[in-house]
């Protein structure tokens, strides 16, 4: 599914007033999903590939024993503190907190790359900036785990109502010197 600028600032928006301060529960994860139970919400599922998505379930999340599924700890007990977009990518972010073995606080970030053709998610430390999990169903992940996150390349892009039309014009394709891309 290909997300533009404005369905990720209403989803980021939808997703911030449904999980602000909410705990996550069960989190499981396969091949090509990952899926977050906040208990009596609901559920977040995330398909990736190329075929990628995202999507909020008023219903619990689904599943049976016989399901490949693998647990996700560090998303379990997290508390969601806040839900944004990226203004200028398509990029989904939530930063979330939970108390690690010494029960002190511990922040990370959960970034889901709504980039077509290959949605992919990435948990991080928010002190160190490593990726600490990472998921995406066509093997064609930018970063494994271990190393410091990194958003993916991409042009600039332009939103209309905040930036010039002097920008649209000389950005408007076909034109040799164009070299950044429209945020629509």
């Amino acid at each position: 599914m290909g997300f533009d600028y404005f369905t990720i600032r209403n989803l980021a928006a939808e997703l911030s007033g449904r999980l602000g301060e909410c705990v996550f529960g069960r989190a499981e994860s396969t091949a090509t999903q990952l899926g977050i139970e906040v208990a009596g919400s609901g559920h977040l599922l995330a398909e990736f590939g190329r075929r990628g998505w995202l999507r909020w379930s008023a219903e619990a999340l689904p599943g049976s024993p016989g399901d490949q599924r693998s647990p996700e700890p560090f998303l379990c007990g997290a508390r969601v503190l806040r839900v944004w977009s990226d203004p200028r990518d398509r990029m989904l972010w939530l930063r979330l907190v939970r108390e690690d073995s010494a029960g002190e606080p511990s922040y990370g970030l959960l970034v889901f790359e709504l980039i077509h053709p290959s949605f992919q998610a990435y948990l991080c430390s928010e002190r160190s900036g490593i990726v600490l999990r990472r998921w995406g169903g066509d093997g064609r992940l930018r970063l494994g785990a271990g190393v410091g996150y990194v958003p993916p390349p991409g042009t600039p892009r332009l939103l209309p109502g905040i930036d010039a039309v002097g920008d649209f014009v000389a950005a408007w394709p076909g034109k040799p010197d164009s070299r950044r891309s429209l945020a629509v």
